[in-house]
């Protein structure tokens, strides 16, 4: 009984803890509608894990003659998403943490069970809200949230980490993690051991998402251990479910969960080592997005977008989620108002660059064809296995 009540008193420290940074995170979005103006000390350039260093005490400002200097919509804006993520998320704990555990008929009750839970769910919940993770999925899938820094964003992925890794349409694909991370949040305190085993093997897929960051930050020669927190985190969490006396999985459910995860793992293995190979083939295109954001502004411009900088349409990228192939660099630069201004030259290099390896890329059929295959296969087997 002591075992329970600390680990019930560890868990209500989490949901505080949690709602503590989503509130912070609302305020953060809220002032960011109507002052992005605000500082930024941060150096990373990994628009997924630098965190943004706003003042949360700062107020709007208005210009001398008193009229109200509110910009325009950045694309950051997370709307009410992350309010009804939070207020899930406090349904489930309360729900199936708390009040159905209480009872003797559960799959797993140790302590342990509420620690690993309970990491994997505030990783989980901070991935998408710390980062504007649902808005710039809105934007990527072809939903909404168009703007200048979702448009950037999906510039320095695709430049970047698609380049890197070759993988078409990167934006898109690499921000499927925000669905499958609230996924992980909400399942892994379902009372059924069905739903714990996608909820795990959801989690290492996130984390191993992340470690597709390490070879594009090799490349970029961004110095940023994000990834490596991210992916040990959720592959711990999943693993400890396969391995674990006391909270593992057994039987078929675990059969399942491992070889989920080490299939996983090892797709992601190999597109890391591909990236680490194909590197030197995307230096131009590195070099241009590099210098693009460090005209528009230092720091993490993903999540403080600087007051009056503008970026345009026209990429090869839109209208997302797949393009048409007739922006640039199949096309002209864009020619809108854009606060960055590369060279000429390094804007020639990098269409050059672009269009020679493109065409090399892995088909995006089989990107997400197998991507969903994987994902059908986890959640038919778990239903099979009962």
């Amino acid at each position: 009984m002591e075992v329970k009540a600390a680990s019930l008193f560890c868990l209500k420290r989490l949901v505080k803890l949690v709602f503590a940074r989503a509130h912070r995170c609302l305020v953060l979005t809220d002032m960011r509608a109507v002052n992005t103006n605000l500082p930024r000390r941060s150096t990373s350039t990994n628009p997924r894990t630098a965190l943004a260093s706003e003042d949360p005490t700062q107020t709007p400002s208005s210009s001398d003659d008193g009229s109200d200097t509110t910009s325009a919509p950045t694309g950051h804006e997370q709307g009410p998403m992350v309010l009804l993520s939070l207020t899930l998320l406090i349904a489930c704990i309360v729900g199936f943490g708390v009040l159905y555990r209480s009872g003797e008929d559960v799959p797993f009750e140790h302590w342990s069970w509420y620690l690993i839970t309970g990491i994997q769910t505030l990783f989980a919940f901070l991935l998408p809200v710390a980062y504007p993770g649902y808005a710039v999925f809105s934007y990527t899938a072809g939903i909404g949230n168009d703007g200048p820094g979702t448009r950037l964003e999906a510039l320095y992925i695709n430049g970047t980490m698609g380049m890197v890794l070759g993988v078409p349409r990167m934006a898109f694909v690499d921000h499927f993690m925000f669905l499958f991370a609230p996924c992980v949040m909400l399942l892994g305190w379902m009372p059924w051991v069905e739903a714990q085993v996608i909820a795990s093997g959801l989690g290492c897929l996130c984390g191993l998402y992340m470690a597709l960051w390490i070879p594009t930050n090799i490349a970029t020669g961004t110095r940023d251990p994000g990834p490596f927190i991210l992916c040990a985190a959720f592959a711990t969490c999943s693993f400890f479910r396969a391995f674990s006396p006391d909270i593992g999985f057994t039987g078929a459910h675990k059969t399942i969960l491992l070889t989920f995860n080490i299939t996983v793992c090892a797709l992601a293995f190999l597109m890391s080592v591909n990236g680490l190979r194909r590197a030197k083939r995307a230096t131009k295109t590195i070099a241009l997005v590099r210098q693009i954001c460090t005209d528009i502004g230092e720091g993490p411009v993903w999540q403080a977008w600087p007051k009056g900088a503008s970026f345009p349409t026209g990429w090869w990228f839109e209208p997302p989620p797949w393009g048409d192939q007739t922006g640039w660099p199949y096309g002209p630069w864009p020619a809108g108002p854009s606060a960055a201004n590369p060279p000429q030259e390094m804007i020639d290099a990098a269409a050059e660059e672009m269009r020679r390896e493109i065409p090399q890329f892995w088909p995006i059929s089989l990107v997400l064809g197998g991507l969903f295959t994987l994902l059908a296969g986890l959640v038919g087997a778990v239903l099979v296995a009962g």
